[in-house]
């Protein structure tokens, strides 16, 4: 629809609090169980989404996306996490530093956590034209990396900019980075396989290539400067490096979502989303494996992915009835007409007529790029008459009304009206 007042709201925000004040301190408890040498499954709050080696291959840490932290061997010392705490958005990397021997987190909004690490800054609650997806040392540990899925690449302390793909065409979203210790650049990779080198060596990429999977991560091997990828399937591609072994055409309990070099032994370490843990001529400490955890929606496709990234460019825009002008003002379905219109899909200008141009799904058949629609109480106009882009998880960014913003949203801050899919996405 064009545009409506501001409604009264239901009271998600408390109750959301309470869901996490009550998960809080299973989170807390998950964080802080001692590693064995063997698997210890539990009960997690939230998927692993990456592992960082410890100082001199000592050990690994796993994160989950609640910003649980996961220490192995119990030898290794916890410096803290941030499960149980409330976050502006997922975690969705970890990185050490051996410099102090602690670590740092960064979630999707950029925001950076420091554990016995310097912090050196974020983009936290500073605008973004795509989400963060990875976060990487520099080479002397006095500054990190940050990477966005639009390649974007964001540096902090005495990390050097080298350059990145913000603003350039991509064929799929960025996974990842990793940095070359030798010439303090950086590699960025796709999950098509693509690889962008910045001041560090390109020795190829499985880019244009068939894949069984889409690649997850990369890390480079400190002794060759060449590279490693690994795949959700757990495959992995070397590059200018020895190839150990790889998970790929073996079954898996869950997802591998990265990858680690071990400093020490120049081998790798592959992790999954069950906090499973795969060593290749690296030593295996330990492992979550065989943990349950709460099922995410599937990664975006490349075109649902310039849908999110267009709707995520406009954050802080305010709404405005009828608008459609990018940087200017939106209301709700004019933001989801311009953002599908970024991703070459033309659709009609308002709710109630996107609504019908659409294929009806459920929740659970709902992926990230569909969109979301609502029958707001004591609005006037026939239902639909809100709208918003669904990301998945229970969350969208939407304008939601006269005196907001463009902004993430959860789904239960309105009443659900259904979701609408098209091929294409």
């Amino acid at each position: 629809m064009p545009g409506r007042p501001a409604p009264a709201r239901t009271p998600w925000r408390n109750l959301f609090l309470l869901c996490l004040g009550l998960l809080a301190p299973l989170s807390l408890l998950a964080a802080l169980l001692p590693a064995s040498a063997a698997s210890a499954a539990v009960a997690l709050n939230a998927p692993m989404v990456g592992i960082t080696s410890a100082p001199n291959g000592s050990g690994y840490y796993l994160a989950g996306g609640d910003g649980g932290v996961f220490a192995f061997p119990n030898s290794l010392a916890f410096h803290g996490s941030m499960a149980g705490k409330p976050l502006n958005a997922p975690v969705v990397g970890v990185a050490a530093d051996p410099a102090t021997g602690g670590y740092w987190l960064v979630a999707a909004d950029g925001g950076v956590f420091s554990f016995d690490a310097p912090f050196y800054g974020s983009m936290g609650g500073q605008h973004l034209n795509a989400p963060i997806v990875g976060i990487a040392a520099s080479p002397d540990n006095k500054g990190y990396f940050l990477v966005a899925a639009d390649g974007g690449v964001f540096a902090f302390g005495d990390a050097a900019f080298h350059g990145s793909m913000g603003g350039q065409h991509l064929n799929a979203p960025v996974v990842g980075i990793s940095v070359d210790p030798a010439t303090g650049g950086y590699d960025l990779v796709g999950s098509d396989g693509g690889v962008f080198s910045f001041d560090a060596p390109s020795y190829g990429s499985m880019g244009g290539q068939h894949l069984n999977a889409p690649v997850v991560g990369i890390a480079i091997d400190p002794a060759t400067q060449g590279y490693w990828l690994v795949g959700s399937d757990g495959g992995v591609f070397a590059f200018n490096a020895p190839f150990y072994g790889s998970m790929g055409g073996k079954q898996l309990g869950a997802p591998v979502v990265g990858i680690a070099a071990d400093p020490a032994t120049h081998g790798y370490w592959l992790t999954a989303k069950d906090g499973g843990v795969f060593s290749f001529n690296a030593p295996f400490y330990g492992s979550l494996g065989g943990s349950t955890y709460p099922v995410t929606p599937s990664p975006p496709t490349a075109t649902a992915q310039k849908i999110i990234n267009a709707a995520y460019s406009q954050f802080g825009v305010p709404y405005k009835w009828g608008g459609e002008q990018p940087g200017v003002g939106f209301d709700c379905s004019g933001l989801t007409q311009w953002a599908y219109a970024q991703a070459g899909i033309s659709i009609p200008r308002t709710s109630e007529a996107q609504w019908p141009a659409m294929q009806h799904v459920s929740m659970a058949q709902a992926v990230p790029g569909d969109l979301v629609f609502f029958n707001t109480p004591g609005d006037t106009q026939a239902p639909p008459n809100h709208v918003g882009i669904y990301l998945g998880g229970g969350l969208m960014i939407d304008a939601p009304y006269s005196g907001t913003v463009v902004r993430k949203d959860p789904i239960s801050s309105d009443v659900l009206w259904g979701f609408g899919h098209l091929a294409a996405v």
